[in-house]
């Protein structure tokens, strides 16, 4: 059986990501708002020195993606590579014609 060259790692990255205020208030120079720590799981597309790209969803009988998240690399805390679940086949990945 031929190598399988279309799978991507599942992955779980943990990022910061901005957060804002809108309410009206004075400003206090020793009030920092905090970013928000955001954990996301998915497929690892690209990983570059500038970003970080994840995909949600593949389909099986189109070979495309979606749900794409494209995070800032300076955003990103860490990346993690996940285990596929054990029903999960790898073969489904490999009989999909994705060129």
């Amino acid at each position: 059986m031929e190598e399988c060259t279309h799978q991507w790692p599942l992955v779980e990255v943990t990022w910061n990501d901005a957060a804002s205020d809108s309410d009206w208030a004075a400003h206090d120079p020793e009030e920092v708002s905090d970013f928000w720590p955001i954990k996301t799981y998915g497929l690892l597309l690209f990983d570059t020195p500038e970003r970080v790209v994840i995909a949600q969803n593949f389909s099986l009988a189109t070979g495309q993606v979606s749900c794409r998240m494209t995070i800032p690399r300076g955003m990103v805390v860490a990346i993690r590579q996940l285990e596929y679940p054990s029903e999960h086949p790898e073969k489904e990945w490999c009989d999909v014609d994705v060129d």
